[in-house]
């Protein structure tokens, strides 16, 4: 976990960042929801079922995210370009 003193880490961005991969698998479990909202109460899942739907934003919103913090994080530190720096860049994406 970063430290929350470094200008670079953005904690409400990554707050964002991580309700977006929340939507994201809610998108994908979207069906399961359905089955046990209708079993706990029937057409509970009538009332979520637009919100799931569209849950699939998260993706986007998650990339967009990601982005900017990697632009933020690496433009910010405007290290020069090494070959130790790039293979270190490489690995932390992995």
């Amino acid at each position: 976990m970063p430290d929350p003193g470094d200008r670079r880490f953005l904690a409400a961005l990554e707050g964002l960042r991580g309700i977006a991969a929340l939507a994201i698998v809610a998108h994908h479990l979207r069906q399961q929801v359905a089955i046990l909202l209708d079993g706990v109460s029937p057409g509970g899942a009538d009332l979520v079922a637009p919100l799931l739907e569209n849950a699939r934003f998260g993706v986007d919103l998650f990339f967009i995210l990601s982005g900017f913090i990697l632009c933020h994080v690496y433009l910010g530190a405007r290290a020069p370009v090494t070959l130790p720096a790039w293979r270190r860049y490489l690995l932390f994406r992995i």
